[in-house]
């Protein structure tokens, strides 16, 4: 569920999240860095620094498929994305995968050519697309 505090767009707090996250502390689990990752695009994002979620999120998504496919030596998160859709047996959904492909190529325009016009990129929506998609890149 999506918790509306605000017109700002907020992180989405699943059933059962809180037993789960309560149980990983008892455990003195880690963070996900992809999470930590996350949780700055989010705040970049929210806060009027677009550059920085463009780059956050796909630090992320990226470490994220990483992570997934630590067994993988493949590169490229267009390959990545393959390799992890093959292995779960399903695509990634088109609503997902649409704005995280995007949110890549803002970050190249940005990382290799120096274009940091992004008023008129939806990186909130963006980022959110991450969000959802390191979600179904681990559930079952």
């Amino acid at each position: 569920m999506t918790l509306p505090l605000s017109s700002v767009p907020t992180i989405q707090v699943r059933s059962g999240a809180w037993e789960h996250i309560c149980e990983k502390l008892e455990k003195r689990e880690e963070v996900p860095s992809f999470r930590s990752f996350l949780l700055d695009a989010y705040y970049f994002a929210t806060s009027g620094d677009p550059v920085r979620a463009v780059v956050m999120g796909c630090a992320a998504w990226e470490t994220a498929l990483r992570q997934f496919l630590s067994s993988s030596g493949t590169e490229g998160l267009h390959k990545l994305r393959q390799v992890a859709e093959h292995r779960k047996g399903k695509r990634l959904p088109d609503w997902l995968g649409d704005p995280v492909t995007k949110l890549a190529k803002v970050r190249n325009k940005l990382l290799h050519e120096g274009k940091k016009d992004l008023a008129k990129e939806d990186i909130v929506g963006m980022i959110l697309a991450v969000d959802e998609a390191t979600i179904w890149l681990f559930e079952p």
